[in-house]
This record gives C-alpha cells, sequence and structure tokens, in this order.
C-alpha cells in the first residue's frame, strides 16, 4: 500500500457558487484523482484534514463524499489506517442495485443492460470456440453441464434452483470473456434476479419450459457459432425477464 502525496496542481478548490452541491463536487474531484490515475487501486489517499484543505471544503462535507464511495465500493475506510482505493471489479456492483430499486422502468432499463453484456459474451465465447475448440472446450462442457440441472430442476418446478441455473450459465459465458468487471457486474445483477424471482415466484411456474429451451438454443447457437441466431435468442430471454416483473401476482389459493 503506498501513501501517494500528489502536486497540488492536481487539486482543484470547490466552487461554492456553482449549480452542484459541495458535496457532489467532491465526488466529481475525488473520481477524477482516481480515473486520471493519480490514485491506483490499493493507495491510499491523503487525510480527510488534508482532502478538505486542498478542496478548501469543511471536513464534514469531504466525508459525507468519502461515505458515499465507501458504500459503492470504490473507496475502503479502514480505522486507523486511512482511506484506501478498492479494487476496480468492486466499483459498480452497488451502484446498479440501487439504481435497480428505484422503478419497474429502471428494472427493465437494467435487464436491457444485462441483455447487451450477455449478447456481447456469447458471441465472443461462440468465435473463441470456434477458433480453438481445444481451448474453450471446456466451457462449453460447463455450460452443457449446468443445462442437464436445469432442464431437471424445471421438470421438477425447483425455483430457486431454475434461478441458481440460470445464473451460473450466465457467469460461465460471462467468465470466459476473461473480463472480470463483467463477472462482478453479472453477480451483482443476479442479487436483483433473484429479489425479481422471489417478488413474482408465483408467476414462473408456466415459464420454466420456455426459459430451459431459450437458454439451450443459446448454447446451441455459440457452438455452432450462429451470431444471428444468439441475437434473436437473447432478445427471446429478455423478453421472458420483463414477462416476471410484468405479469401481476395470481390470487392467494
Amino acid at each position: 500500500m503506498i501513501f501517494l502525496y500528489q502536486n497540488e496542481s492536481e487539486f482543484s478548490k470547490i466552487d461554492k457558487d456553482r449549480e452542484f452541491t459541495v458535496v457532489q463536487q467532491a465526488m466529481e474531484q475525488i473520481q477524477n484523482l482516481i480515473v486520471t490515475g493519480h490514485y491506483k487501486p490499493g493507495d491510499r489517499l491523503p487525510t480527510e484534514m488534508e482532502l478538505a484543505s486542498r478542496f478548501g471544503i469543511s471536513r464534514s462535507s469531504l466525508r459525507e463524499a468519502i461515505k458515499v464511495f465507501n458504500y459503492l465500493g470504490i473507496l475502503e475506510s479502514r480505522v486507523a489506517k486511512g482511506t484506501f482505493v478498492g479494487e476496480q471489479a468492486q466499483f459498480s456492483g452497488e451502484a446498479i442495485s440501487m439504481y435497480a430499486v428505484l422503478s419497474q422502468k429502471n428494472m427493465y432499463e437494467i435487464m436491457e443492460f444485462f441483455s447487451s453484456i450477455l449478447l456481447w459474451s456469447s458471441s465472443t465465447l461462440a468465435v473463441h470456440y470456434e477458433r480453438d475448440p481445444e481451448a474453450y472446450g471446456h466451457c462449453i462442457s460447463d455450460l452443457d453441464g449446468v443445462l442437464s440441472k436445469l432442464k431437471t430442476v424445471c421438470d421438477l418446478g425447483n425455483l430457486p434452483s431454475v434461478d441458481s441455473c440460470i445464473c451460473k450459465l450466465h457467469e460461465i459465458i460471462m467468465a470466459s470473456s476473461g473480463n472480470q468487471v463483467l463477472v462482478t457486474l453479472t453477480k451483482t445483477l443476479h442479487l436483483f434476479n433473484s429479489h425479481i424471482n422471489r417478488t413474482v415466484q408465483a408467476n414462473l411456474y408456466s415459464r420454466n419450459e420456455v426459459t430451459y429451451n431459450a437458454y439451450s438454443a443459446l448454447v446451441s447457437a455459440i457452438k455452432n457459432n450462429d451470431t444471428q441466431r444468439i441475437f434473436q435468442i437473447v432478445q427471446d430471454i429478455l423478453a421472458i425477464q420483463k414477462d416476471r416483473i410484468a405479469m401481476p401476482l395470481p390470487p392467494e389459493p
């Protein structure tokens, strides 16, 4: 861990006449210091007193900005040690979760965002598998194994296991890209997806066969490097997920 003292020119005084609040501007300053590489994952930031002085704001305002970044996983404050920049793969998880719970419209937007990730990762795996089946054969084998389990739990109507299998399929596809940020985002979105499934769980029994068929077709399209088919299937999966939210809960028996 390194405590870096940056040049004074890298810090700017907060303009208290700007439209944004002092805390928002402090967050913007801290974000810029991280994005531009002045402070990297694992680096320790200057003390609250020093940052507040350099920004020209109160320690309480600076502390509020740091508190938000702590919650988002961008910063990590350790007792008696200081505040450190977190690992990049953890940056986006909580932010997505906070956004997702705001409204049904935002739920749809989150699903559309995830679908774009699933589309890219599935298409990338398809290309890699065609070029080097030996190197990526284990990914296909893992997908086939989870698909087999998914078929069983769908037939049994075991909804938590259905959801678990779907999450595992996503994680295998994302992991094949080698992009750890995508894997982290996927796991965060799965927490959100599980919440949706618990909310509308009673509606899912009629979607099990449709869900299995969609993911079975997706794996088949990946094996055949059929990118056009992959695009259509991912759109179908998105529609299934949206239906889970849109369908009203059935009346109590």
